[in-house]
């Protein structure tokens, strides 16, 4: 199995605002539900049929004037990319903004968003 380091990702929004710049890492949680079917027949084991599927994540960059997400503000569409050329791209909320600033660093700054609807994965 190949290895991908993660220098040329990307992620970009529409529909809810602006990132200007400093991009540095995103993370997305693709998650289905297991809904468990267990009778008596089938004892002693569980079973399970799949159930609805959700996504949703986060992403982190260098704190920017130009930056002008707002969190509940709009929905819109957002999609990132991995150095490998795959893409996750769907409709999103931006539900929180988190702003880091340290004495020995640059100001940062983490967007939290949830998935509403599907996502188109294309690898």
């Amino acid at each position: 199995m190949a290895h991908a380091s993660g220098l040329t990702g990307n992620v970009a929004v529409a529909g809810m605002g602006t990132l200007t710049a400093g991009m540095r890492a995103w993370t997305l949680d693709y998650t289905a539900e297991a809904l468990q079917t267990t009778d008596f027949a089938d004892q002693p084991w569980r079973t399970y049929t799949p159930g609805l599927k959700g996504w949703s994540g986060t992403f982190d960059l260098i704190w920017d004037t130009g930056n002008a997400l707002i969190p509940g503000a709009a929905a819109g569409t957002i999609t990132l990319t991995a150095n490998t050329g795959d893409t996750y791209v769907g409709p999103v909320l931006i539900t929180g903004q988190s702003t880091s600033v340290a004495v020995d660093g640059v100001n940062t700054q983490t967007f939290t968003f949830q998935g509403s609807g599907a996502l188109v994965i294309t690898l």
